[in-house]
């Protein structure tokens, strides 16, 4: 307020948030922008911050794509009550501490097996050798008992796994041949439903 830098104290009591979330001290980070409201100490010996209002700005270096699927067309295949709720708090996630913009978050649910192809090919094309990749994917896969393991889209049938899954070799192939040289693939599935369904899945 005077023009000057001056060094501002955090205490325990000091309100942090970032992105309009509460959050801790050391969740910040050097690029963040930040606002604070402040007073003096008590003891005239400097000031403290009362709260830190910190966004963080979206970085173009990074993609990432976000695949959930929760409802299937086969009613032989159980659903998951929990898997979209789950990407949309990842991609929350990624948007605000991540700093991924939103034009390179591709968030995909309950696509069918020609979409999720489609749009994956087309999205990882525009990494670079820079570029930090992320793709995760959240549902249910099925191993057809030859050692080759298929991503259930919303569209898959259980009587027709091979033509109706989507290979898991596909993907990490497309992922490998991407420009990119820092890739990171997160496979979160889920077993539910009887044991005998279960067996089918890894």
């Amino acid at each position: 307020r005077d023009g000057k830098q001056h060094a501002l104290g955090i205490n325990p009591e000091t309100e942090i948030d970032i992105g309009g979330e509460l959050a801790q001290f050391d969740e910040l980070r050097e690029y963040d922008e930040a606002r604070a409201t402040f007073q003096a100490r008590d003891d005239g010996s400097g000031l403290h911050a009362v709260t830190i209002d910190a966004t963080r700005p979206a970085k173009h270096d990074r993609l990432a794509i976000v695949i959930g699927i929760q409802h299937y067309e086969d009613k032989e295949v159980t659903q998951a009550g929990y898997v979209l709720d789950d990407v949309g708090l990842l991609a929350n996630a990624l948007r605000q501490r991540y700093c991924i913009a939103p034009e390179r978050l591709l968030i995909l649910r309950d696509a069918d097996k020609a979409k999720r192809q489609q749009d994956v090919e087309s999205m990882l094309k525009a990494a670079l050798a820079q570029t930090h990749v992320l793709i995760y994917f959240e549902g249910q896969a099925f191993e057809t008992g030859d050692g080759k393991y298929f991503l259930a889209a919303r569209d898959f049938q259980t009587t027709k796994p091979v033509d109706s899954g989507l290979p898991l070799s596909w993907l990490i192939d497309t992922l490998e041949n991407c420009a990119s040289q820092d890739k990171l693939l997160i496979l979160d599935t889920c077993q539910v439903g009887t044991a005998q369904k279960a067996a089918a899945q890894p």
